[in-house]
């Protein structure tokens, strides 16, 4: 039976409405349709129903209920019947009040008054009809004086006589005529009257059976009489209605007139409320404005008490070189002292040994031995606070060795089936939870070799583990254990689920353990294509190997055990007894890890010269969101601090894409090094950095969403700074830069936010790209040197995992709120960039079908960082750099990372292998693609589907909803003795990845689709095309571009439909332009 809501009854003040079923405790609540706001009140409805009263008439009210269930302790809530429930109006009321007899006698009236009505008409009709038949009499008679024909007196007259008579003929042919038409309406009429009599006789007949059933007549000419002036008062007053009608009709006009007016005062009022939003964001900007000035002053200030400082540093050079002076006088009067001490010094030494032992004798307490120095007390460490009042205030931080292996790891080739035995029977599924996060103490009864689960410390998120056991299966021995496991959805928001992070205790080597994640969200995931978790072992971590992608027979396939999720499995066998596992989607770096290495940045005196930390805000746990300021100071040279443009650099604004982390520490070990390019880059430009945009989510576990349940992502337009500080005090540090006060040249020259993508492969770009025409507005024409596409170019010629063949720079409108389309649509930054880092590795060049490591990622930020000193042609000054500083060396520059995983103190110096014609070449390029696509005008769509929902998802507090774990039969997996037969029809539906989401998406097929080379045009010019090529030798160009969009004809990832395809040849534009560093760097 479902639980629903009903209405009993209901009048204009009041609705009775019953619950079915009713429960014995529950509680009702009702609010006017429209609002959301409840009060809910205990009410007993398993007696008689409840009357809501107090209610206006003519209103819809929404009314809900909800019952108490005390096993679960929780309330659930009944749906209604309908969305909402009117009450009567007035008019609607007394009708409903009046009796069933009365509603009788007024149809009966009704009835009777038609009747009389159609009798007096019958009678007009009779009293008409025997004019019209006198009429057809005196036509049809022979003897009338019209139908005699006249007789000629004499036959001189017989032609005048013949003449009248056919004037007389035509005349009464017409008369005749008209009367035949007005016996034939007359006959129709006739039969019509015939009809409505024979209606009347029956309906007389009808009223004649009706009126013997009545006992007596003179009761019935009574009642009669009465209805005849009931019929007349309802006349009058039909006739008041009709007046009241009409009059009602003119106050309609009236009041529509009125409103007319009311809406032109309300359009002006709401002119008047945009004039006044307008005035009121200027004053926020002068305030704004009149900030920076303040700022630039205490600037200013502080320049100048450094100028102080170093005059002040001046005289005490001064002061030491008089100090040295006086110093060589005592040491003259020292040594005429020591001479005059050498004599009578022994008999000192002597006397003061024994006044001590005398002194220790009398009062040995007072023997106290010298005070300790007094040090600088350290500040306050930086904990993980959750701020969420469920959980405790803050978590335990897990600290990891982080290294990297020997060789490249490659992706997972185990083309595991889930093959089941023709004669497999039907057994009883038999779960036991035994781990609970909100229950970390959870008791069970299952044996002592059960695996022991832990989430509870900072960035873990398993929310519920259980054992699984069929009867008459290798689950019913401990040679072999399967478990079902649930991770903690993003705190107030459930939509997100794929990051998890779980550690695991109490295991036996050489056993396998089968796991499967079962409510992951994401229906695509490269986990479909060899990508495995990485796992971390402390007993081997003491052999310095850190995090490792682990795992065997691995399936990513749609969930079983929650609707509109997805499942994880595969086997792990431990190695080692009484360890501590850790698993992960990708390699954890938490809010710990980052304040750790932002501590040995301050701990390092030659990096904290150049690398100032400041807190950028507090979020709304409390934990500060760090700021990195690196620029050269003044002394060091460079341009003059005013004149350096600011490169703004921010990362993990999602948690679960931990991986640009690494990226970001890529970026910060060589811009705060002291190889030669970082030099140059810190006396050029000023470098703002936020390494953790949203620490909230990252020490919580959580996927995508900060802890007030939004994707930060997607509030760059509008951010509310008590909902998103971060963003709020981010993006106005880019205004400041961007807008100086009260006047000055835009100073952000580059914006990069580094991502993570967990469908797609490789390292890509995503920019802003605007074409000459949107809309009717014009923008300007896009030339080599403001073209968002040249940087890329040369970030994919510095490194070796960067596919320019992957970048895209088109924006979709639902992608109008993040970061780098509000910095540069709002902003006006050209280079405004979204910098993804794929969850598996590359599927091109050396490094093909490998997992990507942390040092991939680590050099993708130097690369990264390599490529501004080529785009703003600083090569220059690096070589003079070089010259300057070591002419008789040979010029080097390379990274030396030891073994273990830890960067050397020092960068020696190596070669510079970049091209000098490679920026010009790109520009080349650049031109000869924007006339063309000029031309074409292709109305691509941005790629940028990182699995993220095309509208946000708003914050929710609904719980996970899980099954009901019932007894239910389930085949027994076992695998086939014959592995050369294979389910066909199985292994087909295993290579097929659904990208969008679950509730639908895009099924493509997962092999790589290589790049096509079909794109030029016949009529192109061969040489003009030529000239702009770069050498085409020893080039890698990328197997697999888009594997979900199989389009034949495009040169670079698309979601659109009929898009002309650009002029210029795929091969001779796009593969040149992917060239890779052969073997040095800057």
């Amino acid at each position: 039976m479902v639980s629903r809501v009903e209405v009993v009854s209901k009048t204009n003040v009041s609705l009775t409405v019953a619950v079915l079923p009713a429960a014995p405790k529950m509680q009702l609540a009702y609010s006017e349709y429209g609002y959301v706001y409840y009060s809910w009140k205990e009410v007993d409805l398993t007696t008689s129903p409840y009357t809501i009263k107090g209610l206006q008439p003519n209103k819809c009210y929404v009314c809900k209920a909800r019952c108490f269930n005390e096993e679960t302790n929780q309330w659930y809530e009944y749906g209604p019947v309908s969305q909402y429930m009117r009450t009567f109006t007035e008019e609607e009321e007394t009708k409903r009040s009046g009796t069933y007899y009365e509603h009788a006698l007024k149809l009966e009236r009704q009835h009777r008054t038609e009747m009389q009505e159609q009798i007096e008409r019958l009678k007009k009709m009779c009293v008409e009809q025997p004019s019209i038949d006198s009429s057809c009499s005196r036509l049809s008679d022979p003897s009338s004086p019209r139908n005699k024909k006249r007789v000629p007196t004499a036959q001189e007259n017989m032609m005048a006589s013949r003449m009248d008579m056919d004037a007389n003929i035509s005349k009464l042919r017409h008369e005749l005529t008209e009367q035949a038409s007005t016996v034939n309406a007359l006959e129709k009429q006739r039969k019509l009257d015939e009809e409505v009599i024979s209606e009347l006789l029956n309906e007389q007949e009808k009223l004649r059976k009706m009126q013997q059933t009545v006992q007596s007549s003179d009761k019935d000419q009574a009642e009669i009489a009465r209805l005849q002036e009931l019929l007349k008062l309802n006349e009058e007053k039909l006739n008041n209605h009709q007046n009241q009608a009409l009059n009602g009709q003119a106050q309609i006009d009236a009041y529509e007139s009125s409103l007319e007016q009311k809406r032109k005062e309300l359009a002006l009022k709401e002119q008047e409320v945009e004039r006044l939003m307008e005035d009121c964001r200027r004053v926020m900007q002068e305030h704004a404005d009149v900030a920076h000035c303040k700022q630039l002053e205490l600037e200013e200030a502080l320049l100048e008490a450094k100028n102080a400082l170093e005059r002040q540093m001046d005289n005490n050079a001064m002061l030491h070189e008089e100090i040295a002076r006086l110093r060589e006088e005592n040491t003259q009067l020292k040594q005429s002292i020591e001479e005059f001490d050498s004599k009578i010094a022994p008999k000192l030494v002597q006397l003061e040994e024994e006044n001590d032992f005398k002194a220790r004798q009398l009062s040995p307490e007072k023997s106290i031995p010298s005070p300790l120095p007094l040090y600088t007390l350290p500040a306050e460490a930086k904990v993980p606070k959750t701020g969420c009042p469920q959980r405790s205030r803050v978590l335990p931080a897990i600290r990891h060795v982080h290294t990297n292996p020997l060789e490249s790891e490659p992706i997972l080739k185990d083309d595991y089936e889930d093959d089941q035995n023709d004669d497999a029977c039907e057994d009883t599924i038999q779960t036991t939870t035994i781990y609970m996060y909100y229950e970390p103490e959870l008791k069970h009864t299952e044996v002592a070799t059960t695996l022991c689960f832990n989430s509870v410390f900072e960035s873990g998120n398993l929310l519920r583990g259980d054992r699984v056991r069929y009867q008459n299966h290798p689950t019913q021995e401990e040679s072999y254990q399967e478990y079902e496991l649930y991770v903690h959805p993003d705190i107030n928001n459930s939509a997100y689920r794929q990051w998890f992070y779980f550690q695991v205790t109490n295991m036996i080597p050489g056993i396998e353990y089968r796991f499967s994640i079962v409510n992951l969200a994401k229906s695509g995931a490269l986990f479909q294509i060899g990508l495995q978790p990485v796992v971390y072992s402390e007993i081997q971590a003491e052999a310095n190997i850190g995090w490792v992608h682990g795992g065997y027979k691995l399936s990513y396939d749609i969930s079983e055990r929650q609707e509109g999720s997805n499942t994880l499995s595969f086997s792990y066998t431990f190695l080692h007894a009484n360890d501590r596992v850790y698993f992960a989607c990708i390699h954890p770096y938490t809010y710990t890890d980052l304040q750790d290495y932002l501590d040995c940045i301050d701990e390092d005196p030659e990096r904290a010269l150049v690398c100032r930390r400041t807190d950028l805000c507090q979020t709304l746990a409390g934990n500060s969101c760090d700021l990195l300021t690196i620029t050269s100071p003044t002394k060091e040279g460079g341009l003059p601090p005013d004149g350096r443009r600011v490169i703004v650099i921010s990362a993990r604004v999602h948690p679960g894409e931990s991986n640009s982390s690494f990226m970001m520490k890529g970026i910060i070990d060589y811009l705060t090094s002291s190889n030669v390019g970082a030099i140059v880059l810190r006396q050029h430009f000023i470098f703002k950095i936020v390494p953790m945009l949203n620490p909230d989510g990252v020490i919580n576990g959580n996927t995508r969403v900060s802890l007030a349940g939004w994707d930060l992502n997607r509030k760059w337009s509008y951010p509310v700074e008590k909902l998103f500080p971060t963003i709020y005090h981010l993006k106005r540090l880019i205004t400041t830069y961007q807008r100086p006060y009260p006047s000055g040249p835009p100073r952000v020259a580059i914006f990069c936010d580094l991502h993570g993508h967990s469908i797609q492969r490789n390292i890509f770009t995503y920019g802003c790209l605007k074409q000459t025409k949107r809309g009717g507005k014009m923008y300007p024409k896009l030339t080599p040197k403001n073209d968002p596409r040249i940087f890329p170019m040369i970030v994919a010629k510095q490194c070796n995992l960067f596919s320019f063949a992957h970048c895209n720079f088109k924006v979709q409108n639902s992608k109008m709120n993040t970061a780098r389309v509000v910095v540069n649509q709002e902003l006006g930054v050209i280079n405004s960039y979204t910098l993804e880092a794929s969850f598996c590795g590359a599927d091109f060049g050396a490094k093909k079908d490998t997992q990507m490591s942390i040092a991939d990622l680590e050099s993708m930020g130097r690369s990264w960082c390599q490529s501004l000193l080529i785009y703003y042609e600083l090569t220059y000054f690096v070589d003079k750099h070089l010259k300057t500083n070591a002419p008789d060396q040979q010029l080097q520059a390379t990274n030396v990372i030891q073994q273990d995983g830890d960067k050397s103190s020092g960068m020696e110096e190596r070669p510079i292998m970049w091209d000098p014609g490679l920026l010009n070449d790109c520009e080349l390029m650049i031109d000869a693609m924007t006339k063309q696509n000029d031309e074409n005008a292709p109305q691509d769509v941005d790629s940028d589907v990182s699995d993220a929902a095309q509208d946000p998802i708003p914050p929710n507090n609904q719980p996970e909803l899980y099954r009901v774990k019932k007894t239910k039969s389930k085949k027994i997996r076992r695998k086939k003795k014959g592995k050369g037969k294979k389910n066909t029809k199985k292994k087909h539906r295993k290579n097929r990845v659904l990208l969008q989401g679950t509730n639908g998406g895009i099924v493509v097929p997962t092999q790589s689709i290589p790049l096509v080379g079909t794109l030029r045009n016949e009529e192109d010019d061969e040489e003009e095309i030529k000239n702009v090529m770069l050498d085409l030798t020893g080039i890698d160009t990328p197997t697999d571009v888009f594997s979900h969009l199989r389009k034949p004809l495009l040169s670079r990832p698309s979601t659109g439909s009929s898009i002309p395809s650009p002029t210029l040849s795929l091969e001779n534009c796009i593969s040149s332009l992917l060239l890779r560093p052969s073997t040095g760097g800057i």
